[in-house]
């Protein structure tokens, strides 16, 4: 973040605490105060104060480095006088205060305004005030605008943009950019074998970035450009990062694509292919319902693929997965096409929701789910949630995180927690199979005994086969138990009831307070961990839970 910006935001939270309006005690000068003897007088009451001020007294205030519009006004005063009178600062380097008005008669007020100070040093000035006839009031104020932490930052030159780090593809490429700084420094180093930074003057530079050696066997490479303040300034440092990589990427948009189609007079679908390798698309050979075209493209160019199926006659629901690859990278989409046999069609499930964990989908996982506790399905229309049930959390130990990996996990378990897969459907019909595959963890410290269950018609039913233990001297109900080893649960349940416009759901429900290291139960919730993890039989390691209609 700009320096700048970084004080900005520290004064604009402590300006909550301070009053806009100081009071006027203290303020009168040290003028002769007679205003019956018709003597000359002038003093000064009621200073206005903003919120760019740290520290005011009869004798000045001090005005914080940086205000970010020179018209803002940052204090003012009210006059008291029987003259004309005028104010001037007493020095002829004060450019940076403004005074408005610079003179009045008798009774008035003026304001003070400043611009930034970009310097590592304090300034200051004092004001004066005169009467018509030139002669200088015993009253003066002394102003002072507080030092700028010394910076050094980073940007664009082509669009000013802050940047944290340079990021190139295979090509060669050249970046312009901008290093601003208020104080001496020095970087390194001039060049690497792969890119060179070189200055252009007036804080630009060219930053040369070599394309990527063919045949090479590492996929990325990383280097940097440090920057250290010189002098006393050596604790002031920068980096810029250059990050070239060829690791294989597929995307596409939609970024979550399942399409399902009807089973009569289906129309075609596309979405958009773009990729950093040349890619290919592959349906299985049993596969003949559907085409997708084209089914290849080039790197670095985006390709509209078409999805077209065959009308589905038959009185069963078919999907098929064909696969995108690109170098050493494979994508799965799924699609699905219903009955065309009668009645309404389910909606829903049709398309199997399906989470994926990976690096790829951090961003829009993380928001989901820490800030919206709703994680949604990679594929298919589910969310992922949990709920905190603990009556105290003294430590803050509750809390939603997503991994580095993109796993979802929580800390601050408790009995009666659950996690809640949850998938809106249509048209469920009663005797609807169902099928749920997904991998838990807990750390040695996380709660041992959980219990899946799946919501049928309103009754919440175990999904698999319900066990029972004696856990701090009292019967629990569990289906299993899940240690710091990866846990496989995969089982089927058939619905007895149908679901006209709802939700399937299953829950995963904290059983009993029992750490699965074995320690014993806990006082309150602590840092323990329970995730779903990915899939270690996937080939890939980034299959998350799986829910899906079966025959």
């Amino acid at each position: 973040m700009n320096t700048k910006q970084i004080f900005r935001n520290m004064l604009w939270k402590a300006a909550g605490a301070m009053a806009l309006l100081l009071p006027a005690a203290g303020l009168v000068s040290c003028d002769d105060d007679d205003t019956s003897g018709g003597g000359a007088y002038f003093r000064l009451e009621e200073m206005t104060a903003s919120k760019y001020i740290s520290n005011a007294s009869e004798l000045g205030f001090d005005i914080q480095p940086i205000i970010g519009d020179e018209t803002a006004v940052v204090a003012g005063y009210v006059v008291r006088s029987n003259r004309k009178w005028t104010v001037e600062c007493n020095s002829d380097d004060a450019e940076w205060l403004r005074i408005f008005p610079k003179a009045g008669e008798n009774e008035g007020r003026f304001w003070v305004c400043a611009k930034d100070n970009d310097f590592t040093s304090p300034r200051s000035t004092t004001l004066v005030f005169r009467y018509a006839d030139g002669s200088q009031t015993e009253t003066t104020i002394a102003v002072r605008q507080l030092a700028n932490i010394p910076y050094i930052n980073i940007s664009l030159a082509e669009n000013g943009t802050p940047v944290d780090a340079i990021e190139a593809e295979h090509a060669a490429k050249s970046y312009d950019v901008t290093v601003s700084s208020n104080i001496d420094y020095f970087y390194t180093p001039d060049q690497d074998d792969w890119f060179t930074f070189t200055e252009l003057g007036h804080g630009l530079y060219r930053l040369d970035i070599q394309a990527y050696p063919e045949g090479a066997q590492e996929l990325e490479r990383s280097g940097s450009i440090d920057f250290k303040g010189a002098g006393e300034f050596s604790g002031t440092t920068a980096q810029l990062p250059v990050h070239q990589s060829i690791v294989p990427y597929i995307r596409i948009n939609p970024e979550s694509f399942s399409p399902s189609f009807p089973g009569a007079s289906p129309k075609p679908q596309t979405f958009t292919v773009y990729s950093n390798y040349d890619w290919t698309i592959s349906i299985p050979e049993e596969d003949t319902w559907y085409t997708v075209s084209p089914g290849e493209g080039e790197a670095y160019k985006s390709s509209t693929v078409t999805i077209t199926p065959e009308a589905n006659n038959s009185d069963k629901q078919r999907s098929s997965t064909f696969t995108i690859k690109a170098g050493t990278e494979e994508l799965p989409v799924v699609i699905t096409q219903r009955s065309n046999a009668g009645g309404p069609e389910m909606e829903g499930l049709d398309v199997p929701a399906q989470w994926i964990f990976n690096v790829a989908r951090i961003d829009i996982s993380k928001v989901q789910f820490e800030d919206n506790n709703a994680m949604k399905s990679a594929s298919g229309n589910g969310t992922l949630s949990y709920t905190h049930t603990a009556p105290s959390d003294p430590n803050g130990k509750c809390a939603r995180i997503l991994g580095g990996t993109g796993e979802p996990y929580i800390t601050g378990g408790w009995p009666g927690d659950e996690w809640l897969f949850s998938i809106p459907v249509k048209n469920f019909k009663a005797g609807t199979k169902v099928y749920f595959k997904g991998t838990p963890r807990t750390s040695a410290t996380g709660h041992l005994y959980w219990r899946m269950e799946y919501n049928d018609g309103g009754e919440w039913k175990p999904a698999t086969e319900l066990k029972t233990a004696t856990v701090n001297g009292q019967t629990v109900q569990y289906t299993h138990t899940v240690t710091d080893a990866y846990t496989s649960i995969d089982f089927t349940v058939t619905f007895s009831q149908g679901i006209d416009n709802g939700k399937v759901e299953f829950r995963f429900v904290c059983a009993a307070n029992w750490q699965s290291g074995g320690a014993g139960a806990l006082e309150a919730p602590n840092g323990g961990t329970i995730r779903w993890a990915a899939d270690r039989d996937d080939g890939k390691g980034e299959t998350g839970p799986t829910i899906k209609v079966v025959d």
